[in-house]
């Protein structure tokens, strides 16, 4: 499964949208989706469109509306039973602890807190609220995995099993994979 991310953004996402056939693609185009493996509701999202300005604020709007929704269904209660787990992917991650000075080492990362100057379509109190499990990020050439975090803040389970039902997802950027640049210095 895919998502886009920088690499695509290019003619607006026309290679990707082209290539690539994600599920509910008539309505998305594979920019964002969900689907269900297992005991587990994943969802794909877009994170480049929070760097394109108001060029590109109606296809947010749409994105985050749309992924509300999805996240309402899934946390519904007889969803939640049958898929325990929430899995957000996208490619610019919120946290990040390289030296490069990218946006994910800033409090003010636009995939976390929103829009700059107005916030709106803030990723993170939204994943904190429908008890998202698990955040997986790219763009960083680099692996870092974090404890559960929600406004620079670790809310893990408890001392002996923090990965145990803690009160935010747990963030990991895989972005190396295919890299021939060489790694982020942390």
């Amino acid at each position: 499964m895919t998502c886009p991310g920088n690499h695509e953004s290019a003619y607006d996402f026309s290679q990707y949208r082209n290539r690539f056939s994600m599920p509910n693609y008539r309505a998305t185009e594979s920019m964002y989706y969900s689907f269900e493996l297992g005991p587990v509701h994943f969802i794909a999202i877009n994170t480049e469109l929070y760097y394109f300005g108001t060029n590109q604020i109606h296809r947010l709007q749409k994105q985050y509306d749309w992924l509300v929704n999805d996240l309402e269904s899934a946390t519904a209660p007889g969803a939640r039973s049958e898929r325990p787990w929430i899995i957000v992917f996208g490619h610019r991650p919120m946290y990040c602890t390289t030296t490069d000075h990218d946006d994910c080492t800033t409090p003010s990362a636009p995939t976390r807190v929103g829009m700059p100057g107005t916030h709106w379509f803030a990723l993170e109190p939204l994943l904190a609220r429908y008890g998202v499990d698990l955040a997986v990020w790219a763009h960083e050439h680099a692996y870092e995995r974090l404890w559960p975090l929600y406004n620079f803040t670790v809310f893990n389970g408890t001392e002996q099993q923090p990965y145990t039902n803690p009160r935010a997802p747990v963030h990991i950027t895989t972005g190396s994979a295919g890299c021939q640049e060489m790694l982020d210095r942390f």
